[in-house]
């Protein structure tokens, strides 16, 4: 039984985990793009600006996906093995 939870649980921690992820992707692309924008309002330069978000972007993100897996996953799972190690369901 607290396995099939457990399993459930990770599926639909996932889908919180990926939407929130892309969520913060766009508003972190948004936000080097204001940023770049501030820098170099000028066309010519524009032809280096994806090179420019996509290395700031990855430099970012791996740190961005970490504290979001550790928030997503480890938190909710965690609590659920807690609640069941505290009340034991399957005491006699």
């Amino acid at each position: 039984m607290i396995i099939r939870i457990a399993l459930l649980m990770a599926v639909l921690l996932t889908v919180v985990f990926v939407s929130l992820y892309f969520y913060l992707r766009a508003g972190q692309r948004e936000a080097l793009i204001a940023e770049w924008q501030k820098r170099d309002p000028s066309d010519a330069a524009n032809e280096h600006r994806e090179d420019w978000i996509n290395r700031r972007l990855a430099g970012s993100m791996r740190k961005i996906a970490l504290r979001l897996a550790l928030v997503v996953y480890a938190l909710p799972l965690a609590a659920l093995f807690l609640y069941v190690g505290f009340t034991d369901p399957f005491a006699p």
